[in-house]
């Protein structure tokens, strides 16, 4: 997705909708010509012998305005603190929680996860056998992370009329915090 068709909200449960190739497609780019200095969204998933992976990467053909550099780099700190902080025994409502608090003091308290009443509530979810299983990050949710778990999170932010930034990531939950499983550079990719 990209521009501001990716910033088209979905009945998808999902942060990102687009403008899709007609009104029955729930989410997915559309027929726009992708344009220079605006986001392209790329949101893939790999199996390997049954396994899923999911990840999220924005990418740019020339430069990105700076407010939509910022609220990347806003959540790749975002990504950063979970990172260190969600350990076994860390309650998935909790990260969340901590999520929520930490778009709230950068800012992006009414674009995070979606923008007006088309926000998603929440910003992860387990990943293995299916794309999306326990422990789901989301308000509430009393399960706690497990050593040898494995998790996407996906902090974004949606900025109508501009597009969508941020990432997303499959990470395995050890003793010392969660280590990436994917590869590819977290920052944008300009082209």
């Amino acid at each position: 997705m990209a521009g501001p068709g990716a910033a088209v909200p979905s009945s998808f449960a999902s942060p990102t909708g687009g403008l899709g190739v007609n009104p029955s497609i729930a989410q997915g780019p559309g027929f726009n010509i992708i344009r220079r200095n605006e986001p392209v969204l790329v949101d893939y998933v790999f199996v390997l012998n049954g396994y899923v992976s999911d990840h999220t990467r924005i990418f740019c053909m020339g430069r990105l305005p700076d407010d939509l550099v910022r609220a990347h780099d806003a959540m790749l700190e975002i990504q950063a603190r979970v990172k260190r902080e969600a350990l076994p025994g860390s309650i998935a409502g909790d990260i969340y929680q901590m999520m929520m608090a930490e778009a709230q003091a950068k800012g992006y308290t009414d674009t995070f996860m979606g923008a007006g009443d088309r926000r998603i509530r929440f910003t992860g979810h387990g990943i293995g056998l299916e794309l999306d299983e326990f422990p789901f990050i989301a308000q509430g949710q009393t399960l706690a992370l497990e050593k040898g778990m494995v998790i996407a999170l996906e902090p974004k932010v949606v900025m109508p009329g501009k597009g969508v930034v941020g990432i997303e990531n499959t990470l395995l939950v050890t003793d010392q915090g969660l280590e990436s499983l994917t590869v590819y550079d977290d920052k944008i990719t300009l082209i």
